[in-house]
C-alpha cells in the first residue's frame, strides 16, 4: 500500500519539474553519500534515485521526507572528478526503470576508471545493463527474511566477471 505521503511527494516533484521530465531523461536522487559497507572492498559514491515504484512493503525509501532533486549530467560528472583516485565505484540505489540514462551514467563512471554497482528490488535485469556493471544486488525488500547480512535474505549480491575473451582465440 502507498501511503499519501508518496503521493503527495510524487505530486509536488511533478508540479515543480513537469510530468515528461520526471519520467522521461534526468535521474532524479534525493542524496548522494561516500559509503564503505554497500561493496565490500571498495570505497563508493552512491546515488540514492528516486522514482521506484515497486513500493515493496518496510522499506525505508517508502515513506523518507526528502524532496527528490534532478541528477544533471553537469552535477554527475564534476562528483565523479572530484572524487577520481579517492573513491573506487559508483553505487547506484535504483535507477532501472530509466534504462538509458542508467546506460550512460554508468559508462560515463567506468570511463573514469570507476567499478560499478546497481542495488535493485527486480529478480532480473536487462543484458546491456548487466554488461556495464561490476557488482549487483537483486531483490525485493522482504522484511521477514532481512537484508545481506541476515542468512534468510531472499536478496543476492553479485561480483560480476565478464570472461568472454576466455573463449576468443589470441591474435584474432
Amino acid at each position: 500500500m502507498v501511503t499519501t505521503d508518496f503521493y503527495q511527494k510524487t505530486k509536488q516533484t511533478l508540479a515543480a519539474f513537469g510530468d515528461e521530465k520526471f519520467f522521461r531523461g534526468s535521474h532524479f536522487f534525493y542524496n548522494t553519500n561516500i559509503v564503505l559497507q554497500e561493496v565490500p572492498n571498495e570505497i563508493s559514491i552512491c546515488f540514492n534515485i528516486s522514482g521506484c515504484q515497486l513500493n515493496c512493503p518496510g522499506c525505508s525509501w517508502r515513506n523518507i521526507d526528502m524532496q527528490p532533486k534532478e541528477l544533471s549530467r553537469e552535477f554527475y560528472l564534476e562528483i565523479l572528478d572530484k572524487n577520481v583516485g579517492l573513491a573506487s565505484c559508483v553505487v547506484f540505489m535504483g535507477g532501472e526503470w530509466k534504462r538509458n540514462e542508467l546506460i550512460w551514467l554508468l559508462e560515463s563512471a567506468r570511463e573514469r576508471g570507476y567499478k560499478t554497482c546497481l542495488y535493485t528490488g527486480q529478480n532480473s535485469i536487462t543484458l546491456d545493463l548487466l554488461r556495464l556493471l561490476d557488482y549487483i544486488k537483486m531483490g525485493p525488500w522482504r522484511s521477514q527474511k532481512g537484508g545481506l547480512t541476515q542468512k534468510t535474505t531472499n536478496q543476492v549480491f553479485f561480483k560480476l566477471e565478464q570472461i568472454t575473451h576466455l573463449f576468443q582465440k589470441k591474435g584474432e
